[in-house]
């Protein structure tokens, strides 16, 4: 027989920070140097930035390294599972 996996939709996402409707010039400047990010509306005014969407948590820490180096020192990554938030230990472990 053979043994039927479940498909884990996890994905790894690097939080650049999270800001008002307008950012300063400067800090556009830096998010225009990264490349590849979105912008996502949370609640009100505020709004996170996003890059990537990766399978892998490697990919996830490779992007993040880009992002710090580009100024953006308060950079996380934080995983979701079939869209819903969970702790990377957590999804690490449903990976494997």
């Amino acid at each position: 027989r053979e043994e039927v996996k479940e498909v884990v939709d996890i994905k790894f996402f690097v939080q650049i920070g999270v800001w008002g409707k307008e950012i300063n010039a400067n800090t556009m400047g830096k998010l225009e140097t990264i490349g590849g990010w979105k912008k996502i509306h949370i609640k009100a005014n505020l709004y996170k930035y996003i890059a990537g969407n990766y399978s892998s948590f490697s990919e996830a820490v490779n992007r993040k390294s880009e992002v710090v180096n580009s100024g953006f020192t308060d950079t996380f990554i934080y995983a979701e599972y079939n869209g819903v938030r969970i702790k990377i230990k957590q999804a690490k472990q449903l990976l494997q």
